[in-house]
């Protein structure tokens, strides 16, 4: 069965890695698989390419749309000719819709992997794709997110209950393990010491992403424990950025801190951490950084946001999507409790995703999806 994805882009994101990823997977399983991006290359394009996945880009601005874009979209699917149509998030659902037109030979497959807790925060380009998909839901033949509670925020504007499958990310846990010679390696090489108590976020920079929230945590805890130290990555997050630079000169923990920009690999970067944390305020499904952590057997504090209740399980390890100090007192009962303590919290975590959240499992799961929305498709 050949399957076409379409993508926004191939950025390193949560969505994207897990693209690369199925990819691979599905290929075991005999699936042939081919990735248009609407816009360009990107770090998570070698990862496809060593998986044997070709790849077509658009060279698309974000926001401008062509018609020369669409035509050239068109002749792939048609050229192609696969079974499944894939549309990954938003945009990529929106143009793989319009790509394919009835009378369709190929089954039409949206997913989605965001939260709709603060619609109003999105650009407004953004929120009329969403509400504009919500009216073509029903044309889709399946619509799959990573949360049910996604599924439900979604079907309460609009989008079709018809077809919903709910499918969390999966991960490669044969892979995401605990690695005491990389935790040690990885420490070493970035200028961290054996005893730094290390808090570690990995996020683009986005205002969804709360990076002052994050900071003003930090400048509690700093107070409080000398040996904390303060490690993100993801795109945008790095010295040259200026408002990310002020916020943490401001929470005065400059000295304390490593931006690491975006990196491909982040198997030794939750290797090196103590705790790993999420501090946003909306948007998050089912992060894939939080489900690797705990794979690695790092105690994970997130907010209450998507499925992240259902991913980290332990209450008290949760905080609301605001506020300073439920994440400043979160972080700080973890650094109480000592190495063996978070040890412990870190062992279950992995056990949790090892039992629920298996890439393997999830891919045959998605391999069952596409097979019933050709069934589907060709019913109708």
């Amino acid at each position: 069965m050949r399957i076409l994805h379409i993508i926004s882009g191939l950025n390193t994101g949560g969505a994207e890695i897990m693209l690369a990823r199925l990819c691979a997977c599905l290929s075991e399983l005999g699936f042939e698989n081919r990735v248009v991006s609407l816009t360009g290359e990107g770090p998570v394009s070698e990862i496809l390419r060593n998986s044997g996945v070709g790849i077509r880009t658009l060279g698309l601005r974000p926001g401008h749309a062509t018609f020369a874009a669409w035509r050239e979209l068109r002749s792939e699917v048609v050229d192609y000719c696969p079974s499944v149509v894939h549309g990954w998030m938003y945009h990529g659902g929106l143009a793989a819709r319009s790509a394919v037109q009835r009378p369709r030979r190929p089954a039409l497959v949206l997913g989605i992997h965001y939260s709709l807790i603060r619609l109003c925060e999105e650009k407004t380009m953004t929120r009329m794709v969403i509400r504009g998909l919500a009216w073509l839901s029903s044309s889709f033949d399946s619509i799959c997110y990573v949360s049910e509670k996604s599924a439900a925020e979604h079907e309460a504007i609009g989008y079709s209950p018809v077809r919903r499958r709910v499918i969390p990310n999966g991960i490669d846990c044969s892979f995401f393990r605990p690695t005491e010679d990389l935790r040690q390696e990885t420490r070493a090489e970035l200028g961290l010491r054996s005893t730094d108590l290390v808090i570690g976020m990995l996020a683009r920079y986005h205002p969804m992403k709360n990076f002052p929230r994050f900071f003003a945590a930090a400048k509690r805890l700093a107070a409080r424990h000398p040996e904390a130290r303060f490690m993100c990555a993801g795109r945008g997050v790095d010295w040259s950025n200026g408002e990310l630079t002020r916020i943490i000169r401001e929470a005065e923990v400059e000295s304390r801190t490593l931006l690491l920009g975006e990196c491909a690999d982040v198997k030794p970067l939750l290797a090196a951490m103590d705790i790993a944390t999420l501090s946003s305020s909306w948007g998050e499904a089912f992060p894939l950084s939080l489900a690797e952590a705990m794979s690695m057997g790092v105690p994970c504090v997130g907010p209450v946001i998507g499925d992240i209740p259902n991913l980290i399980g332990d209450p008290s390890l949760l905080v609301p999507p605001d506020g300073v100090s439920s994440l400043y007192e979160a972080w700080a009962r973890l650094a109480a409790m000592g190495e063996g303590g978070r040890r412990a919290i870190g062992e279950r975590a992995r056990r949790r995703v090892e039992e629920r959240y298996s890439l393997n499992e999830g891919s045959r799961r998605y391999a069952a999806l596409y097979a019933d929305a050709v069934a589907d498709s060709r019913s109708n």
